[in-house]
């Protein structure tokens, strides 16, 4: 893997497909922290057993860590030498960040 993506996702359940219909094979690893109480990480895991081309890690807190907090911990897990971050909420979709 070349690159990291983090994406801190709280309480995303009604967004957070749109996110992972985007997610494609590539060089990178998606780290998703999970810090909320709906069913986010059940949906990412989903996700990640019906796509094992694509690396998907997802970190769950049981305590609130709040937006900067969510991509500390992200750059903690990174494997990868290049670290980027994104939305949930697919703000800036998938596509626009690998232009970056």
């Amino acid at each position: 893997m070349k690159y990291s993506i983090i994406i801190p996702a709280y309480n995303e359940e009604d967004r957070i497909g749109r996110l992972l219909s985007e997610l494609s094979d590539t060089d990178a690893e998606f780290i998703f922290v999970c810090d909320g109480t709906d069913n986010t990480p059940d949906l990412i895991n989903a996700f990640s057993c019906e796509h094992p081309g694509i690396t998907i890690r997802c970190l769950e807190y049981s305590r609130r860590l709040g937006k900067g907090g969510g991509v500390y911990e992200g750059f903690r897990a990174a494997t990868t030498p290049i670290v980027g971050f994104m939305d949930a909420d697919n703000s800036t979709t998938f596509s626009e960040m690998l232009r970056l």
